[in-house]
């Protein structure tokens, strides 16, 4: 059972499982779990078939959020019984893996479960450079893909490489697949799949890099996205005084002075330590939010926000990928992001019952109209976000 538990958490990311009663089902054994994720508590629930003694189901309920995965269609391969297909439902859509064959080598050799080596799969020469395009607040920039005319591609901490499905036919991409995808609301959206030759941003080039295909709407006014594959393998100053970009190998190329606040990625976006007015909390950078901070709904409750700061009622909700979300202003009197400080911060309380804002590992994502106070180097490379003060 011990061992059986373990697989069940490894294929299923969940750092703690601690046991809390069992109950039997006239086929089925069900284990009801506490489950802790990050320091938040949550509940789920392991589903054995007693006549097997088979895995069927695990799910885990963590805040607002509810994932489960199944697992079917065992097979015996030598010595073991492995489940050939599997089944991962979550906010971010449905996700299914199939087994086409299963090895059991007598011993495998140290470098097995390390970290892959990294791509060489970018170039850039010395230090490049280009226009933050308008006239969205969010930083725009020209995007060649597989050598076409340039695209407007949002810059956006919080996203991948992300193209419309028009662009992308007329760069010539294949677009194959299909998927769902969840984001700030409560829905899921479908999107397809695709890989570019090569994506020239200025002087830097990546190249053989997979994209999602999205719908962006109508009134979005660029192409595509890019973010964490881009900002992996680059650095690059956002100097949003002058509206322009550079971007280098190394964030060492700029010298500006400023403060550097260290982070961490949830998931591929970054993520530092923070408060509002002196209450702690993860804070996550999002560049292609218009917003400025919309506080995630498990923060508002448990400090009880909208009374302390007399929240009102935005009336209109605010968009993103997966729908809207129902949110109320205020005003905190400062935003701490590691050592650097914003006074007079415009807010937005979010109630979200499920999607991101529905996080409760999260207490905030700080927007575009906040950051746009500094001048940003984003360094991934020594994860950590240097915050400069504007040249005028």
């Amino acid at each position: 059972m011990i061992a059986q538990l373990a697989l069940a958490a490894s294929l299923a990311g969940m750092p703690v499982i601690r046991p809390a009663r069992e109950t039997a089902a006239p086929r089925y054994v069900r284990l009801n779990l506490d489950v802790t994720v990050y320091g938040v508590g949550g509940h789920g629930e392991i589903v054995i078939d007693r006549t097997t003694g088979a895995f069927v189901r695990l799910v885990r309920h963590i805040g607002e959020q509810t994932e489960r995965t199944t697992f079917a269609d065992y097979r015996r391969d030598g010595d073991v019984v492995v489940p050939h297909t599997v089944v991962d439902t979550s906010e971010n859509g449905v996700w299914e893996f199939r087994v086409r064959s299963v090895d059991t080598p007598a011993t495998l050799p140290a470098s097995t479960f390390a970290p892959p080596p990294e791509p060489h799969d970018a170039t850039i020469d010395g230090v490049q450079s280009g226009p933050l395009m308008g006239p969205s607040a969010i930083p725009v920039v020209a995007v060649s893909v597989n050598g076409g005319a340039p695209l407007r591609f949002a810059l956006d901490t919080g996203g991948q490489n992300v193209i419309s499905p028009e662009a992308a036919r007329r760069m010539g991409m294949q677009i194959v697949g299909g998927g769902t995808v969840g984001g700030a609301g409560a829905g899921l959206v479908r999107i397809q799949y695709a890989t570019a030759r090569t994506v020239a941003v200025s002087g830097a080039q990546m190249r053989d890099q997979p994209f999602i295909v999205l719908d962006l709407g109508k009134n979005i006014p660029f192409d595509g996205i890019v973010g964490y594959e881009l900002l992996a393998r680059f650095a690059v100053r956002l100097d949003f005084m002058h509206e322009r970009y550079e971007i280098a190998a190394d964030g060492q190329a700029f010298d500006a002075p400023g403060t550097d606040v260290p982070m961490v990625f949830d998931d591929r976006q970054p993520q530092v330590e923070g408060a509002l007015d002196g209450i702690p909390g993860a804070m996550t950078i999002d560049t292609g939010s218009e917003s400025t901070i919309d506080v995630n709904a498990p923060f508002v409750l448990s400090h009880d926000l909208r009374a302390k700061y007399h929240a009102v009622d935005v009336g209109t909700p605010i968009g993103g990928v997966g729908g809207t979300v129902h949110a109320y202003a205020a005003r905190a009197q400062e935003l701490r992001l590691g050592a650097v400080r914003f006074t007079d911060v415009p807010l937005l309380l979010t109630d979200a019952a499920a999607g991101a804002e529905a996080n409760p590992t999260i207490a905030a994502n700080v927007g575009e109209r906040v950051m746009r106070r500094y001048n940003l180097v984003l360094d991934y490379r020594r994860n950590v976000i240097r915050f400069e003060t504007p040249s005028h």
